[in-house]
């Protein structure tokens, strides 16, 4: 799936199950700019170029959401919470090293169990596994 599928992918879910979800409006790149700069970190491109199509969106139900922009946050040393699901699974960015994608990796923040190596990954894939099938996709 394409980032640019992204958004019609909501639409059909909805369309065929009621989904309901909210996406953000695209983020500003001086926005991402600005948040690299206040996380003193350089995003790998794939997140700028999610950040780019969108600020994050909701799934009330499943829940999940992805955190706007000027909400991520660090909740231990390298790890950047980006991912809230059912409001208690934190899934972060492990920014202590790009892996051989040249990304970086998606942890489980509680048991830093990892969930993919890309973000594009993410948002293509997990994303639906959880929405679609609720299988929790923050432990093995």
């Amino acid at each position: 799936m394409h980032l640019k599928d992204f958004e019609l992918a909501f639409e059909k879910r909805a369309a065929s199950s009621g989904l309901e979800y909210r996406i953000r409006p695209p983020t500003q790149e001086a926005a991402i700019d600005a948040a690299e700069g206040f996380l003193r970190v350089e995003f790998p491109q794939q997140l700028r170029d999610f950040y780019s199509v969108c600020n994050g969106f909701l799934v009330p139900s499943p829940h999940i959401e992805i955190l706007r922009i000027e909400a991520l946050n660090f909740i231990r040393q390298d790890l950047l919470h980006f991912c809230t699901i059912e409001q208690c699974h934190s899934l972060c960015f492990d920014t202590s090293h790009l892996n051989e994608a040249r990304q970086w990796c998606i942890l489980d923040a509680e048991t830093n169990f990892r969930v993919t190596y890309t973000m594009a990954s993410f948002w293509s894939n997990k994303v639906w596994t959880w929405v679609d099938k609720k299988l929790p996709i923050w432990k093995a």
